[in-house]
């Protein structure tokens, strides 16, 4: 199956407006970015990129002016509009807004459940323990009393099924409904939960959350961001197991280790610290917990060379109950799928589980080999299997399908490699029409001592901190001019989602975190604020980091 996502243009970060302006707010920022961007205005060398940049504004000016094509974009995106103005039969019968809305989703249900934000689960468990350790032949009854039980072979010992689905209400509200069914022998029981998100502000967000069912039970959350590095979260619930009360705070000590430590307070106290260490193509975890159990688990996963996305991992468990060791190899056969393969050996047993991964939706197929602790024959079985599974995947990589898909891989790298450097010649293009009118604000806000944009860099986590890859535009760009550009009245307002789209702006195709920092002059300080792609930036920011005195700093 060929993976394929539907790309829209985000046609409110185009024009930088939030999702909530007015028809008069997306009038005028047309017009001053029409002015702006026409090819007319523009140097003989930027005329190509002007004429594309000229057609983007337009182009989402169009789309956002008018009262069906928005409602239509705002619930459904680009492709929707494409449809309402390619057919025929609802521009001649001059549909309503509902009747169109209508026609929209029948048409593209199945594409709208995966924008609805849709996720799920399923496992399954199968006990082939009597496999290796059948059970004792029973005796045969006397006359008049009850046969035993039939020795079951490979079984279904359980199945859960886990369903969710995520709403953005608005800029600040998101609700996320989920169900999770479960049967375990003669037994099934589910639970229902409801969970709404609200952005106080972008630092801090409240979430609530009710859970019922087989469990009852309602959760407050506080999450805040004190600095760009130092987060907290504070928790408060009520259920059958009483009240419970938890804290939570993660800081980041440097570009590669995470710190984690966690309390919660329940009928027992629980208390974990948990650190992470991540390299280029390794991470490593470590974690100490105490409370119920008393132990430590540690794990390295480490990335493999090669364009297959092959990864190994292994991870220990030492604690008062338990004492097991996992093996895991996996790969990702495309950018949205994923595949693994471990074997679980302990006190409890050894046990076989592949799981595969597609977008938001999971399978996974533990098979229980043995409930005997570290059965040698068992655990013989289950490397064994993923022996044979990695020659065959081998093998095949090598044969002339392998070699073919191989090819296909190497063309598509090179078309987005391609478009990646169109994208980045496109946003140097961008800025450079900005220049007149970013350094007119700059100077405008300099003289009422205003927002001034000294530094921004957007692009991959690991490039944004190093001048020499920013300046070879090496994973990261430059964007101070872009930003300087959107600043009005002393602010400036990125919403939430990725910044690719806003115009001057780009990162790699490939980047997996992006961050963009920013460094500004506020009055006569200088301050430093860092977020990832997706985070709303407000400047100037309640989290940011003091410089010092901008005649120092400068």
């Amino acid at each position: 199956m060929q993976d394929s996502v539907i790309e829209n243009r985000d046609y409110y970060a185009i024009l930088g407006l939030p999702r909530t302006a007015s028809a008069d707010e997306i009038k005028q920022q047309y017009r001053v970015l029409s002015r702006q961007f026409h090819p007319d205005k523009q140097s003989p060398e930027l005329q190509d990129y002007a004429n594309e940049f000229f057609y983007r504004i337009d182009r989402a000016y169009q789309v956002l002016s008018d009262e069906k094509k928005r409602k239509l974009y705002d619930s459904y995106g680009e492709k929707a509009v494409l449809l309402l103005e390619n057919n025929e039969e609802i521009v001649k019968r001059d549909a309503s807004i509902d009747t169109i809305d209508d026609l929209i989703h029948t048409i593209y249900q199945r594409e709208l459940e995966v924008k609805a934000g849709q996720s799920g689960s399923f496992t399954m468990t199968v006990d082939a323990s009597s496999l290796l350790h059948p059970a004792p032949v029973q005796p045969i009854p006397s006359f008049m009393m009850a046969a035993p039980p039939p020795s079951r072979g490979p079984h279904i010992a359980s199945m859960q099924i886990v369903q969710s689905i995520q709403t953005r209400l608005d800029a600040s509200n998101t609700l996320s409904l989920t169900g999770t069914a479960t049967a375990q022998g003669g037994q099934g029981y589910g639970v229902g939960v409801v969970a709404w998100q609200h952005m106080l502000s972008p630092d801090q967000v409240v979430t609530l959350t009710a859970l019922c069912g087989a469990r009852n039970k309602v959760v407050v959350e506080v999450a805040q961001s004190f600095t760009k590095t130092l987060q907290g979260m504070v928790s408060a619930s009520y259920g059958n197991e009483g009240v419970e009360t938890g804290v939570k705070v993660v800081k980041q000590l440097s570009d590669e280790l995470l710190g984690m430590a966690e309390v919660q307070l329940a009928e027992a106290v629980e208390c974990s610290l948990r650190g992470e260490y991540a390299a280029s193509n390794s991470k490593t975890t470590g974690e100490v917990f105490v409370g119920q159990d008393l132990g430590a688990r540690v794990s390295h996963l480490h990335t493999l060379g090669g364009e297959h996305g092959h990864k190994v991992k292994g991870e220990a468990v030492v604690s008062m109950t338990d004492l097991a060791f996992t093996g895991t190899v996996g790969k990702n056969p495309s950018a949205f799928s994923k595949v693994n393969l471990s074997v679980e050996c302990g006190l409890r047993g050894v046990t076989l589980r592949g799981k595969y991964q597609r977008g938001s939706m999971t399978f996974s197929l533990p098979i229980q080999l043995s409930h005997f602790a570290f059965d040698l024959p068992a655990i013989a079985i289950g490397y064994g299997v993923m022996a044979v599974a990695c020659l065959g995947e081998w093998l095949w990589c090598r044969s002339s399908a392998g070699e073919a898909q191989k090819k296909k891989k190497a063309e598509e790298a090179k078309r987005r490699a391609f478009e990646s450097e169109h994208e980045r010649l496109a946003a140097v293009s961008q800025q450079e029409m900005m220049k007149g009118y970013a350094a007119r604000v700059r100077e405008q806000e300099a003289k009422k001592k205003g927002l001034v944009i000294l530094k921004g860099v957007y692009g991959c986590a690991e490039s944004v901190k190093v001048p020499a890859k920013v300046q070879q535009m090496e994973g990261a760009l430059e964007v101070t001019t872009a930003l300087q550009f959107m600043v009005k009245e002393s602010r400036l307002r990125l919403y939430a989602g990725s910044k690719k789209e806003y115009m001057g702006f780009w990162r790699p195709a490939e980047a997996e975190k992006v961050r963009l920092l920013v460094r500004y002059q506020y009055g006569d300080k200088v301050y430093e604020v860092e977020v990832g792609d997706a985070e709303p930036l407000y400047l100037p920011a309640f989290r940011a980091t003091l410089i010092g005195d901008a005649d120092s700093v400068n």
